[in-house]
């Protein structure tokens, strides 16, 4: 393959370990994007690392690997290279390197580290691609990098955070919802004590009010409301901002049952004049975008299909690299709207398009734990997903969402 990447281990054994297998296992699912658990997902998987790596492994294969069906010989050596390349590592070695340093500890940042970095930049990027796509790229592989280290996190956000294109880009344009409860949660400090303007500080304590609503933390939810409600909203603010000022009020009425209908009504006018003045970023940074992943958590579901719907009309015929991802998110809010809302049939046909190999690197854990309640909704679950999701609730933090399973819409 033109990537460098190699089927074959250096030095390796006869036999392979148990525990190296359980490796590629959890990477696989964790790219896939949920525990592999049955013949369908084998099938979609075998036509995913052929797309992603020009290999094939049989479906087949998949299943005895996964253990759906009895085997009666380990995968070769080269069934799990293919597996490492499908999860973004040049060999099975680098694969094994990375996992045993994160379960030895090992998160200091040495000159290998720094080295793999700076080539993963360039290797990463297809040829030919467009500078926003590339730069796309550049951001996600430095997050990655970042993530390292808890102590390099910190210190790259309290630097990045006193520039303008680190809070623009780096906090605003790129949020990692999936670490609100983590580094990134944590650095909106840095951002919030940098970032003085009124737009700066409502982004921040609007995304703070999202975290403590997530993680079932009143006392600090109200906290940052009592903040955010000292500031008022000007008619030059981004759609962004826009979108997580509405969705922090929303999350508090819902926390506090609070009636919510004028938020909703000022929203919607707020969308209107939006779209009539063509104010309007990327599909990700959308007002249409955060508000329907907002009035679905809070049991809106017509409303959400509406912001949903909006969204496609707008963005479907100008879409960037990150807006592409985006929309297989949208799939996943509009399935559940409709499977809340009693509409099976259409629920489920949405469902069976949803790729959760393909949500976003900075919603991932958050949108599976919602694509595996949806799962369970529809009665497509098992025991292995359902640890998974028990277990993604325990990473994140966000065990408001499994509180909100069985509810019913408001509207």
């Amino acid at each position: 393959m033109s990537n460098g990447f190699s089927l074959q281990r250096t030095e390796s054994p006869h036999h392979i370990k148990d525990a190296l297998q359980e490796i590629v296992k959890e990477e696989v699912a964790e790219t896939f994007g949920h525990t592999i658990a049955s013949s369908r997902d084998c099938i979609r998987l075998s036509e995913e690392i052929y797309t992603k790596t020009s290999f094939k492994i049989n479906s087949n294969t998949l299943r005895r690997f996964f253990g759906l069906v009895k085997a009666q010989y380990p995968p070769s050596l080269s069934t799990l290279a293919i597996l490492a390349n499908y999860c973004g590592y040049h060999s099975l070695d680098e694969l094994s390197l990375v996992k045993e340093k994160a379960a030895s500890g090992q998160t200091s940042v040495d000159e290998k580290n720094i080295l793999h970095y700076l080539v993963t930049l360039f290797s990463s990027i297809p040829h030919g691609k467009s500078s926003a796509e590339a730069f796309f790229i550049l951001v996600k592989n430095t997050i990655k990098f970042i993530s390292l280290s808890e102590e390099l996190a910190n210190k790259f956000q309290r630097a990045i955070a006193k520039t303008k294109n680190g809070q623009e880009i780096y906090f605003e344009q790129y949020i990692q919802m999936d670490r609100l409860n983590s580094f990134y949660g944590e650095g909106l400090r840095y951002y919030l004590s940098e970032n003085k303007s009124v737009q700066g500080q409502i982004f921040g304590y609007s995304l703070l009010c999202i975290r403590d609503w997530l993680s079932l933390d009143h006392l600090s939810l109200k906290r940052r409301y009592e903040q955010l409600k000292k500031l008022t909203l000007t008619k030059r603010a981004d759609p962004l901002i826009y979108g997580y000022y509405y969705a922090a009020h929303l999350l508090y009425a819902e926390e506090y049952q609070l009636d919510a209908h004028k938020i909703l009504a000022d929203a919607y006018k707020v969308q209107l004049e939006l779209k009539s003045n063509g104010k309007s970023l990327s599909l990700s940074q959308s007002f249409e975008y955060i508000m329907a992943g907002v009035l679905v958590w809070t049991r809106y579901y017509q409303d959400a299909i509406f912001y949903i719907n909006e969204a496609y009309l707008r963005y479907s015929k100008v879409a960037l690299a990150i807006d592409k991802i985006c929309f297989n998110r949208l799939l996943l809010l509009k399935s559940t709207a409709y499977a809340k809302s009693g509409i099976v049939d259409e629920a489920e046909r949405l469902f069976e398009q949803i790729r959760p190999s393909q949500f976003s690197f900075l919603t991932k854990k958050t949108d599976t734990i919602l694509y595996l309640l949806l799962a369970r909704r529809l009665k497509k679950t098992n025991k292995k997903l359902e640890k998974q999701l028990d277990e993604l609730i325990k990473e994140t933090g966000f065990r408001k969402l499994k509180m909100l399973t069985e509810s019913t819409g408001q509207n």
